[in-house]
């Protein structure tokens, strides 16, 4: 099997910082640099059904975008990426990035002890 050629991926996953959103026109623009040594934030379009209001400057994110052969063509979906309390946070996962409610009590399966025997 050969392997893809590079026109053939249609989406990938980023991590990023948001810079700043603008739902009116449904644009975000985010920095993969949280210090900002670059200098370069990349401004993109963000899907429909997605709630920009949700997400503040300063903030990391996780997002999934769709690709083009001209480039990046819109945010198909985003999460929190803040630490352990934003992975849990189901509720602002959008897009194609929505999740089923997290059990934050994880157990590990239940094991038979097994019994000595006696001599």
């Amino acid at each position: 099997m050969a392997p893809p050629q590079a026109n053939n991926v249609t989406n990938a996953s980023i991590e990023a910082i948001v810079q700043a959103t603008c739902a009116g026109v449904g644009k975000a623009l985010v920095s993969a640099d949280d210090v900002r040594e670059r200098g370069v934030d990349q401004e993109l379009a963000v899907g429909s059904g997605i709630d920009l209001s949700q997400y503040t400057p300063g903030e990391s994110v996780v997002a999934n975008i769709g690709l083009t052969p001209g480039g990046v063509s819109q945010i198909t979906g985003i999460a929190s990426d803040q630490g352990v309390t934003g992975a849990r946070d189901n509720v602002r996962g959008q897009g194609d990035m929505a999740g089923p409610p997290v059990n934050d009590q994880i157990t590990a399966p239940k094991t038979k002890k097994k019994k000595k025997n006696k001599r």
